[in-house]
Protein backbone atom coordinates (compact mmCIF):
# COMPACT_ATOMS: atom_id res chain seq x y z
CA UNK A 1 0.00 0.00 0.00
CA UNK A 2 1.30 3.69 -0.68
CA UNK A 3 2.60 5.71 2.26
CA UNK A 4 2.09 8.92 2.39
CA UNK A 5 4.09 11.36 4.89
CA UNK A 6 2.31 15.11 6.03
CA UNK A 7 4.47 17.75 7.31
CA UNK A 8 3.18 21.10 8.79
CA UNK A 9 5.45 23.58 9.48
CA UNK A 10 5.98 26.74 10.70
CA UNK A 11 9.60 28.89 9.99
CA UNK A 12 11.35 25.66 9.83
CA UNK A 13 15.17 25.05 9.39
CA UNK A 14 17.02 23.53 6.67
CA UNK A 15 16.93 20.14 8.41
CA UNK A 16 12.99 20.18 6.45
CA UNK A 17 14.50 19.10 3.35
CA UNK A 18 17.14 16.64 4.74
CA UNK A 19 14.48 15.35 6.70
CA UNK A 20 12.07 15.17 3.58
CA UNK A 21 14.56 13.84 1.54
CA UNK A 22 14.95 10.94 3.94
CA UNK A 23 11.36 9.69 3.90
CA UNK A 24 11.35 9.64 0.19
CA UNK A 25 14.56 7.34 -0.01
CA UNK A 26 13.16 4.84 2.80
CA UNK A 27 10.07 4.21 0.49
CA UNK A 28 6.99 6.72 0.79
CA UNK A 29 5.49 7.63 -2.36
CA UNK A 30 4.97 11.00 -1.15
CA UNK A 31 5.60 13.93 1.32
CA UNK A 32 3.45 16.61 1.73
CA UNK A 33 4.48 19.79 3.88
CA UNK A 34 2.30 22.67 4.87
CA UNK A 35 3.78 25.76 5.02
CA UNK A 36 1.82 27.50 7.78
CA UNK A 37 2.54 30.96 7.05
CA UNK A 38 6.30 30.73 7.74
CA UNK A 39 6.53 34.36 5.60
CA UNK A 40 9.08 35.25 2.88
CA UNK A 41 12.76 34.30 4.65
CA UNK A 42 11.73 30.89 5.06
CA UNK A 43 10.62 30.37 1.32
CA UNK A 44 13.97 28.84 -0.03
CA UNK A 45 13.31 25.99 2.34
CA UNK A 46 9.98 25.46 1.26
CA UNK A 47 11.11 25.87 -2.50
CA UNK A 48 13.77 23.28 -1.68
CA UNK A 49 11.76 20.80 -0.11
CA UNK A 50 8.93 21.42 -3.51
CA UNK A 51 12.02 20.57 -5.86
CA UNK A 52 12.38 16.91 -4.49
CA UNK A 53 10.66 14.04 -6.58
CA UNK A 54 7.48 13.33 -4.51
CA UNK A 55 7.23 16.29 -2.87
CA UNK A 56 4.83 18.70 -2.82
CA UNK A 57 4.18 22.03 -0.83
CA UNK A 58 1.24 23.73 0.21
CA UNK A 59 0.90 27.11 1.61
CA UNK A 60 -1.06 29.67 3.85
CA UNK A 61 -0.37 32.73 3.42
CA UNK A 62 -0.59 33.78 7.21
CA UNK A 63 -0.61 31.34 10.29
CA UNK A 64 -3.75 29.63 10.82
CA UNK A 65 -2.29 26.79 13.40
CA UNK A 66 -1.56 23.01 12.96
CA UNK A 67 -4.78 22.08 12.61
CA UNK A 68 -5.90 24.00 9.75
CA UNK A 69 -2.64 22.72 7.98
CA UNK A 70 -2.88 19.15 8.35
CA UNK A 71 -6.96 19.51 7.12
CA UNK A 72 -5.32 21.57 4.11
CA UNK A 73 -3.06 18.66 3.77
CA UNK A 74 -5.81 16.17 4.03
CA UNK A 75 -8.16 17.63 1.48
CA UNK A 76 -5.37 17.94 -1.08
CA UNK A 77 -4.65 14.08 -0.47
CA UNK A 78 -8.60 13.05 -0.66
CA UNK A 79 -8.32 15.10 -4.00
CA UNK A 80 -5.44 13.61 -5.16
CA UNK A 81 -4.85 10.20 -3.95
CA UNK A 82 -5.87 7.65 -6.84
CA UNK A 83 -5.72 4.36 -4.59
CA UNK A 84 -5.76 3.27 -0.76
CA UNK A 85 -2.76 4.93 1.12
CA UNK A 86 -1.43 5.21 4.77
CA UNK A 87 -1.36 8.59 5.64
CA UNK A 88 1.35 9.66 8.44
CA UNK A 89 1.71 13.06 10.18
CA UNK A 90 5.10 14.21 11.64
CA UNK A 91 6.58 16.97 12.74
CA UNK A 92 8.95 19.17 11.64
CA UNK A 93 11.16 19.94 14.66
CA UNK A 94 13.29 17.11 14.62
CA UNK A 95 11.05 15.16 16.98
CA UNK A 96 10.14 12.19 15.09
CA UNK A 97 13.16 9.91 13.72
CA UNK A 98 12.58 8.66 10.57
CA UNK A 99 12.70 5.05 11.58
CA UNK A 100 9.70 6.01 14.34
CA UNK A 101 7.78 7.28 11.06
CA UNK A 102 8.21 4.05 9.07
CA UNK A 103 7.58 1.86 12.34
CA UNK A 104 4.14 3.95 12.85
CA UNK A 105 2.98 3.20 9.20
CA UNK A 106 4.04 -0.40 9.39
CA UNK A 107 2.36 -0.85 12.75
CA UNK A 108 -0.93 0.38 10.40
CA UNK A 109 -0.24 -1.63 7.95
CA UNK A 110 -0.64 -4.61 9.99
CA UNK A 111 -4.01 -4.18 11.43
CA UNK A 112 -5.75 -3.27 7.91
CA UNK A 113 -8.35 -2.66 7.17
CA UNK A 114 -9.73 -2.31 10.45
CA UNK A 115 -10.55 1.29 11.53
CA UNK A 116 -7.18 2.24 13.21
CA UNK A 117 -5.62 5.47 14.27
CA UNK A 118 -1.59 4.20 15.01
CA UNK A 119 0.00 7.01 18.07
CA UNK A 120 4.07 7.26 18.08
CA UNK A 121 4.19 6.84 21.90
CA UNK A 122 7.30 8.59 24.01
CA UNK A 123 8.54 7.77 26.92
CA UNK A 124 8.65 10.68 29.07
CA UNK A 125 9.87 8.92 32.01
CA UNK A 126 13.56 9.43 30.21
CA UNK A 127 15.83 12.34 31.93
CA UNK A 128 15.96 14.16 28.28
CA UNK A 129 12.44 14.96 28.43
CA UNK A 130 11.52 18.52 29.65
CA UNK A 131 10.05 19.27 32.94
CA UNK A 132 6.71 20.94 31.75
CA UNK A 133 6.93 18.63 28.98
CA UNK A 134 6.50 16.05 30.91
CA UNK A 135 3.96 17.34 33.36
CA UNK A 136 1.83 18.63 30.34
CA UNK A 137 1.56 15.21 29.26
CA UNK A 138 0.55 13.38 32.12
CA UNK A 139 -2.12 16.33 32.80
CA UNK A 140 -3.87 15.78 29.67
CA UNK A 141 -3.63 12.01 29.68
CA UNK A 142 -5.42 11.80 32.93
CA UNK A 143 -7.84 14.32 31.51
CA UNK A 144 -8.63 12.27 28.63
CA UNK A 145 -8.59 9.39 30.46
CA UNK A 146 -11.88 11.20 32.63
CA UNK A 147 -13.40 12.88 29.79
CA UNK A 148 -13.26 9.65 26.88
CA UNK A 149 -12.52 6.17 29.59
CA UNK A 150 -9.01 5.47 27.33
CA UNK A 151 -5.75 5.40 28.96
CA UNK A 152 -3.12 6.78 26.58
CA UNK A 153 0.17 7.66 27.74
CA UNK A 154 1.08 10.23 25.49
CA UNK A 155 -1.21 12.51 23.87
CA UNK A 156 0.15 14.96 22.48
CA UNK A 157 1.75 12.76 19.94
CA UNK A 158 1.89 14.73 16.30
CA UNK A 159 3.35 11.24 14.86
CA UNK A 160 0.24 9.50 13.75
CA UNK A 161 -1.10 6.99 11.41
CA UNK A 162 -4.00 6.34 9.69
CA UNK A 163 -6.05 4.79 6.46
CA UNK A 164 -6.88 6.92 3.63
CA UNK A 165 -10.45 6.20 3.83
CA UNK A 166 -10.56 8.02 7.11
CA UNK A 167 -9.57 11.42 5.17
CA UNK A 168 -13.11 12.82 5.02
CA UNK A 169 -13.78 11.77 8.83
CA UNK A 170 -10.72 13.67 9.68
CA UNK A 171 -11.73 16.72 7.59
CA UNK A 172 -15.06 16.68 10.04
CA UNK A 173 -12.92 17.62 13.13
CA UNK A 174 -13.20 20.70 14.17
CA UNK A 175 -10.43 22.83 15.29
CA UNK A 176 -7.81 24.64 13.52
CA UNK A 177 -4.80 24.70 16.21
CA UNK A 178 -3.16 22.26 18.65
CA UNK A 179 -6.74 21.30 19.82
CA UNK A 180 -7.77 19.49 16.80
CA UNK A 181 -5.09 16.74 17.24
CA UNK A 182 -6.78 16.51 20.63
CA UNK A 183 -10.44 16.43 19.05
CA UNK A 184 -8.89 13.61 16.88
CA UNK A 185 -8.39 11.46 19.65
CA UNK A 186 -11.74 12.10 21.33
CA UNK A 187 -13.54 11.35 17.89
CA UNK A 188 -11.14 8.75 17.58
CA UNK A 189 -12.36 6.93 21.13
CA UNK A 190 -16.46 7.80 20.41
CA UNK A 191 -16.43 6.35 16.65
CA UNK A 192 -15.12 3.01 17.00
CA UNK A 193 -11.24 3.88 16.06
CA UNK A 194 -9.27 1.72 17.60
CA UNK A 195 -6.45 3.83 19.37
CA UNK A 196 -3.10 1.87 18.84
CA UNK A 197 0.79 2.55 20.80
CA UNK A 198 3.74 2.60 19.02
CA UNK A 199 6.35 3.22 20.96
CA UNK A 200 8.91 5.50 19.37
CA UNK A 201 12.13 7.24 20.25
CA UNK A 202 11.92 10.14 22.84
CA UNK A 203 13.63 13.26 21.12
CA UNK A 204 13.69 16.36 22.54
CA UNK A 205 16.20 18.77 20.96
CA UNK A 206 17.80 22.04 22.90
CA UNK A 207 15.15 21.38 25.48
CA UNK A 208 11.96 21.65 22.84
CA UNK A 209 12.97 25.18 21.90
CA UNK A 210 11.40 24.47 18.09
CA UNK A 211 8.01 23.84 19.41
CA UNK A 212 5.44 26.57 18.44
CA UNK A 213 2.96 25.71 21.34
CA UNK A 214 2.19 28.28 23.46
CA UNK A 215 1.41 26.43 27.16
CA UNK A 216 -1.67 28.79 28.29
CA UNK A 217 -3.68 30.00 25.20
CA UNK A 218 -2.95 26.40 23.41
CA UNK A 219 -3.08 24.26 26.70
CA UNK A 220 -7.01 26.49 27.04
CA UNK A 221 -7.67 25.39 23.81
CA UNK A 222 -6.83 21.67 23.77
CA UNK A 223 -8.82 21.02 28.47
CA UNK A 224 -11.61 22.72 26.22
CA UNK A 225 -11.37 20.53 22.81
CA UNK A 226 -11.82 17.58 25.90
CA UNK A 227 -14.34 18.89 28.37
CA UNK A 228 -16.63 21.32 26.31
CA UNK A 229 -19.15 19.38 25.78
CA UNK A 230 -19.88 18.56 29.58
CA UNK A 231 -19.13 22.85 30.26
CA UNK A 232 -21.83 23.02 27.57
CA UNK A 233 -24.26 20.37 29.45
CA UNK A 234 -23.72 22.15 32.88
CA UNK A 235 -24.86 25.31 31.18
CA UNK A 236 -28.13 23.62 29.85
CA UNK A 237 -28.69 22.38 33.11
CA UNK A 238 -28.35 25.67 35.24
CA UNK A 239 -30.09 27.04 32.78
CA UNK A 240 -33.06 24.66 32.77
CA UNK A 241 -33.12 25.15 36.93
CA UNK A 242 -32.83 28.77 36.01
CA UNK A 243 -36.22 28.21 34.55
CA UNK A 244 -37.67 25.55 36.49
CA UNK A 245 -37.25 28.48 39.10
CA UNK A 246 -38.51 31.34 37.53
CA UNK A 247 -41.42 29.54 35.96
CA UNK A 248 -42.41 28.04 39.68
CA UNK A 249 -42.67 31.76 41.00
CA UNK A 250 -44.52 33.26 37.89
CA UNK A 251 -46.99 30.38 38.73
CA UNK A 252 -47.43 30.61 42.39
CA UNK A 253 -47.79 34.32 41.90
CA UNK A 254 -50.39 34.45 39.21
CA UNK A 255 -52.04 31.37 38.76
CA UNK A 256 -52.07 28.97 41.53
CA UNK A 257 -51.66 32.44 44.58
CA UNK A 258 -53.15 29.26 47.36
CA UNK A 259 -51.48 27.33 49.22
CA UNK A 260 -53.25 24.27 49.12
CA UNK A 261 -50.90 21.01 48.03
CA UNK A 262 -53.23 20.60 44.62
CA UNK A 263 -51.95 24.29 43.73
CA UNK A 264 -48.16 23.23 44.92
CA UNK A 265 -48.33 20.60 43.23
CA UNK A 266 -49.57 21.95 39.64
CA UNK A 267 -47.40 24.66 39.85
CA UNK A 268 -43.91 22.82 40.71
CA UNK A 269 -44.90 19.80 37.78
CA UNK A 270 -46.01 23.00 35.58
CA UNK A 271 -43.05 24.15 36.26
CA UNK A 272 -40.54 21.12 36.15
CA UNK A 273 -42.28 20.66 32.20
CA UNK A 274 -41.44 23.90 31.19
CA UNK A 275 -38.15 23.52 32.33
CA UNK A 276 -37.49 19.89 30.84
CA UNK A 277 -38.84 21.29 27.95
CA UNK A 278 -36.55 24.15 27.47
CA UNK A 279 -33.14 21.97 28.84
CA UNK A 280 -34.28 19.30 26.27
CA UNK A 281 -33.73 22.03 23.55
CA UNK A 282 -30.52 23.35 24.46
CA UNK A 283 -28.57 19.67 24.63
CA UNK A 284 -30.32 19.02 21.05
CA UNK A 285 -29.51 22.13 19.63
CA UNK A 286 -26.55 23.77 21.54
CA UNK A 287 -25.09 20.81 24.01
CA UNK A 288 -24.72 17.29 21.54
CA UNK A 289 -25.84 19.58 18.37
CA UNK A 290 -27.97 16.16 16.87
CA UNK A 291 -31.50 14.82 16.52
CA UNK A 292 -32.69 11.02 16.64
CA UNK A 293 -36.12 9.33 16.41
CA UNK A 294 -37.46 9.28 19.89
CA UNK A 295 -35.15 11.38 21.45
CA UNK A 296 -37.60 13.36 23.32
CA UNK A 297 -39.42 10.32 24.24
CA UNK A 298 -36.33 9.15 26.14
CA UNK A 299 -34.92 12.50 27.12
CA UNK A 300 -38.69 12.59 29.25
CA UNK A 301 -38.18 9.07 30.10
CA UNK A 302 -34.73 10.39 31.51
CA UNK A 303 -36.55 13.23 33.51
CA UNK A 304 -38.71 11.17 34.95
CA UNK A 305 -36.37 8.96 36.32
CA UNK A 306 -33.99 11.28 37.14
CA UNK A 307 -36.56 13.07 39.21
CA UNK A 308 -37.46 9.88 41.00
CA UNK A 309 -34.15 9.29 41.92
CA UNK A 310 -32.99 12.33 42.92
CA UNK A 311 -36.23 12.04 45.33
CA UNK A 312 -35.54 8.83 46.63
CA UNK A 313 -32.06 9.68 47.39
CA UNK A 314 -32.42 12.76 49.25
CA UNK A 315 -34.90 10.58 51.18
CA UNK A 316 -32.66 7.12 51.78
CA UNK A 317 -29.65 9.69 52.17
CA UNK A 318 -31.35 11.43 55.25
CA UNK A 319 -32.88 8.78 57.08
CA UNK A 320 -29.11 7.02 56.96
CA UNK A 321 -27.15 9.52 58.16
CA UNK A 322 -29.35 11.92 60.01
CA UNK A 323 -29.25 10.73 63.44
CA UNK A 324 -25.83 10.93 63.21
CA UNK A 325 -25.10 14.26 61.40
CA UNK A 326 -28.97 16.30 61.98
CA UNK A 327 -27.67 17.59 65.22
CA UNK A 328 -24.59 18.87 63.78
CA UNK A 329 -26.16 20.92 60.11
CA UNK A 330 -30.01 20.64 60.91
CA UNK A 331 -32.13 18.81 59.24
CA UNK A 332 -32.96 21.34 56.32
CA UNK A 333 -29.17 22.02 55.05
CA UNK A 334 -28.24 17.98 55.76
CA UNK A 335 -31.12 17.85 53.34
CA UNK A 336 -29.66 20.23 51.44
CA UNK A 337 -26.29 18.95 51.01
CA UNK A 338 -27.29 15.08 50.29
CA UNK A 339 -29.08 16.85 47.45
CA UNK A 340 -26.21 17.89 46.29
CA UNK A 341 -24.24 14.97 46.47
CA UNK A 342 -27.37 12.91 44.76
CA UNK A 343 -27.72 15.49 41.94
CA UNK A 344 -24.25 15.73 41.35
CA UNK A 345 -23.78 11.92 40.88
CA UNK A 346 -27.06 11.98 38.69
CA UNK A 347 -25.48 14.94 36.57
CA UNK A 348 -22.83 12.67 35.57
CA UNK A 349 -24.71 9.94 34.80
CA UNK A 350 -27.51 12.25 32.93
CA UNK A 351 -24.61 13.52 31.01
CA UNK A 352 -23.26 9.88 29.84
CA UNK A 353 -26.96 8.59 28.94
CA UNK A 354 -27.56 11.87 27.07
CA UNK A 355 -24.79 11.15 25.07
CA UNK A 356 -25.08 7.68 24.35
CA UNK A 357 -28.71 7.06 24.72
CA UNK A 358 -31.20 10.08 24.24
CA UNK A 359 -28.53 11.76 21.43
CA UNK A 360 -26.77 9.04 20.34
CA UNK A 361 -24.29 9.46 17.38
CA UNK A 362 -24.73 7.59 13.98
CA UNK A 363 -22.26 4.80 13.55
CA UNK A 364 -19.73 5.26 11.03
CA UNK A 365 -17.74 2.16 9.40
CA UNK A 366 -17.08 -1.10 11.16
CA UNK A 367 -15.79 -0.58 14.90
CA UNK A 368 -11.86 -2.10 14.97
Amino acid sequence: MMRVVVIPALQPDNRLVSYARSLLARGFARVVVVDDGSGPDHAAIFEAVAALPGATVLRHEVNRGKGAALKMAFAHLRETLDQPAVIVTADSDGQHAEADVENVAHCLEERLPARALVLGTRDFGKENVPFKSRAGNRITSVCFRLACRVKLPDTQTGLRAFSSELLSEMLKIEGDRYEYEMRMLSYAAHHGIALIQCPIETVYENNNAGSHFHPWRDSARVYRALFGPVIKYALASLAGTAVDFAAFFLLSALVFRGDARWEIFSATALARVLSATANYLLNRHFVFERHSRGAALRYAVLAVCTFLLSSEGVFQGFHQFGGALGSVFGSETLKTLIKAVVDTVLFIVNYQLCRRWVFPEKKRGMDA
